[in-house]
């Protein structure tokens, strides 16, 4: 009676927590000195008091206090101990519970389990939780939501996606979960941990259904995982959400999925991706072409497959498909890459066919092709081309040009490119300089100080390579001057034993 009274006066004034355990173990001290037994009820009112006050170090003491005293905890008195240790994360404690509930036959309930996963949420322990999944499972008994998001919590904290999504999918059997930071989240971990399979099966699903909006950044990266699978579908539909987010088109989304289409081969779907590009407001460069140019490397047979593309493409619409210049010219500078003069120049005569026109990249592809077979009058004669056609050469077209002289014998048209460059007001690039500089040092041209004067002048400095290059030829150069001495003293006193 007079705990009852304790309790309503506490209610009342909202006494502090350690005020009423100590009235409440004042009044515990007098039942026992009076040889009063303690009933249930009295226990469970301590425990709540140590439960209010965090004092979970008494809840053993209380129990063995009621074994010695004949008095059963009830189920009630024992999920109330397991809450008091979940929320401190006292593991040790909630095992001591655990086993005292098998002692007392008392079966595990979905709210033993549920406090259970409270605490082990709270340590962090995800194998623990797997176990006792599969545990509730052997039971027969349904985890609630609560259980299936903490241990979903468990999951994105050990980067495990795949059990996250898993984790999900149980729960909205239950009921639907509006909160959708949870699906933003194992959506987030799965990208950020190359989760192909859990991003390829819940992409679409999370973006129509759920209504999820990833930030651009995640897009991204879900496209370069896309890329890494080979999964052109998968990259097409992450693109189709930037546009719907109205997030702006940039190179690297399309370079995400121009990888993933090259790296299936499939050059058809991969050069509507140029064009693609094109209709988005973004130019195709020879940058974004890299993943399908290194696809292509040096297999002669995907490039012809790859040149082939283009003219199905054009067969489209009653032959008016469209053929994007990029990957024209791309095409080109493979089977330049590849050393293949021929087919790069038999390539530039489709144009026509293939309703491309030709530009300044064109021009730049087919003068590799020449640089490559060391064919200097057909590079000048493809720039006169390109210059009839009013499409001037760039610094690029002209470092190339002076590049290209460097491989015949009769070099001096080179510092004719190099002097067109200065006119027009630019830099000629280092490699022109570069190849420029090679060719003095191994014809041991005398000009080969004032070249390299001109180039530090712009910029650009002597590599390790390029200075041992010179190195190399200077010796050689030496070497021939001793013999060539040699020879000459030899013959002329040769000449003056004759005499």
């Amino acid at each position: 009676m007079a705990i009852r009274k304790l309790l309503d006066t506490s209610q009342h004034y909202s006494l502090k927590s350690s005020t009423l355990l100590k009235h409440l173990l004042a009044l515990v001290s007098d039942l026992r000195r009076n040889g009063v037994p303690l009933s249930p009820m009295v226990y469970e009112t301590l425990l709540e008091a140590y439960s209010k006050s965090g004092n979970r170090f008494k809840v053993m003491s209380l129990i063995r206090e009621m074994d010695d005293n004949g008095v059963v905890p009830s189920t009630v008195f024992l999920h109330n101990a397991l809450k008091l240790a979940s929320h401190s994360g006292d593991a040790v404690l909630q095992a001591r519970l655990l086993d005292k509930m098998e002692q007392y036959g008392m079966d595990r309930t979905v709210e033993t389990y549920s406090l259970m996963m409270s605490c082990i949420l709270k340590n962090e322990e995800f194998e623990r939780a797997l176990d006792v999944l599969d545990e509730m499972k052997a039971l027969n008994l349904e985890p609630t939501i609560s259980i299936y998001i903490s241990v979903l919590k468990l999951a994105l904290l050990y980067d495990e996606s795949t059990i996250a999504f898993d984790m999900l999918q149980h729960a909205e059997r239950i009921e639907d979960i509006n909160d959708h930071k949870w699906y933003m989240s194992a959506l987030r971990c799965a990208v950020l941990n190359d989760d192909y399979e859990s991003i390829k099966n819940n992409w679409n699903r999370l973006i129509n259904d759920r209504k999820l909006q990833p930030d651009d950044g995640l897009c991204k990266s879900a496209l370069i995982v896309a890329a890494r699978f080979s999964d052109p579908q998968l990259a097409y539909d992450v693109l189709f959400s930037v546009g719907e987010f109205g997030y702006p088109y940039m190179d690297h989304h399309f370079t995400c999925l121009l990888e993933s289409f090259a790296s299936t081969s499939d050059f058809k779907n991969t050069f509507r991706v140029f064009t693609a590009m094109r209709n988005a407001g973004i130019a195709p460069t020879k940058s974004s072409a890299t993943p399908v140019a290194q696809q292509l490397g040096k297999d002669s047979n995907a490039i012809i497959q790859a040149r082939q593309a283009l003219l199905d493409l054009r067969k489209e619409n009653d032959n008016n498909g469209v053929v994007d210049v990029a990957a024209f010219n791309m095409i080109i500078h493979a089977f330049a890459y590849n050393g293949q003069f021929d087919e790069s120049m038999a390539t530039f005569d489709m144009a026509e066919h293939l309703g491309v026109v030709p530009d300044g990249n064109t021009l730049d592809a087919l003068l590799d092709a020449c640089i490559h077979q060391r064919n200097a009058s057909h590079g000048e004669s493809i720039l006169k081309q390109f210059q009839r056609s009013n499409i001037q050469p760039s610094v690029v077209s002209l470092s190339k040009m002076v590049a290209l002289m460097c491989t015949q014998e009769d070099f001096e048209e080179a510092f004719v490119y190099l002097e067109k460059i200065k006119k027009m007001g630019h830099i000629p690039l280092r490699g022109a300089y570069y190849r420029l500089i090679k060719k003095l040092s191994a014809s041991n041209d005398p000009r080969l100080e004032m070249a390299i004067e001109d180039m530090e002048a712009c910029g650009y400095s002597l590599s390790t390579h390029l200075d041992d290059y010179m190195d190399d030829k200077a010796q050689i150069h030496e070497k021939r001057e001793r013999q060539r001495l040699y020879w000459q003293a030899l013959e002329d006193a040769t000449i003056k034993n004759l005499d």
